[in-house]
């Protein structure tokens, strides 16, 4: 609570600067651009295909 994605993911990042991160979000148009740069973006609504997707790029990404 009173955290935002973007913070946690830095915070997370701090310890494991590998960490594989997907983002989904309704409202990414509140967040600059650098928020999203390193990570993967799915807007709300998405489907399952979508997110599946989204994630095997982020392992693949981290070589996992």
């Amino acid at each position: 609570p009173g955290s935002s994605g973007p913070h946690l993911v830095q915070r997370l990042r701090a310890r494991r600067p590998d960490l594989p991160v997907v983002f989904m979000s309704g409202y990414a148009d509140e967040h600059s651009p650098e928020t999203f740069e390193d990570v993967d973006l799915v807007i709300k609504p998405f489907g399952p295909r979508t997110l599946l997707e989204a994630v095997r790029r982020a392992l693949d990404a981290a070589g996992e």
